[in-house]
């Protein structure tokens, strides 16, 4: 998701502009964070979940190694074929 409550219940949610999906720059600056925060928490929980989204995203390489921008927060699945550098 693009954005995530930490606390109460889990939820999150994404910009209606990228049609419910996530961008896969928001996967990689999450993976920042959340390491970050269980380095600065002693939580290796943080990491742990984030290494998870990491996991399924070397699952689900394309053949020719380059992810398009938007994938599918409920199934982890690409969606589209726009693919973007920087």
């Amino acid at each position: 998701f693009g954005s995530v409550s930490l606390s109460g219940p889990p939820a999150g949610s994404n910009a209606a502009w990228t049609r419910n999906m996530a961008v896969l720059a928001e996967l990689g600056t999450l993976q920042v964070d959340f390491r970050y925060l269980s380095e600065m928490t002693g939580n290796p929980e943080y990491a742990r979940k984030v290494n998870q989204v990491f996991d399924t995203m070397v699952e689900k390489r394309p053949p020719d190694g380059l992810y398009p921008i938007y994938v599918s927060t409920a199934t982890g699945k690409f969606s589209g074929n726009q693919i973007t550098f920087g």
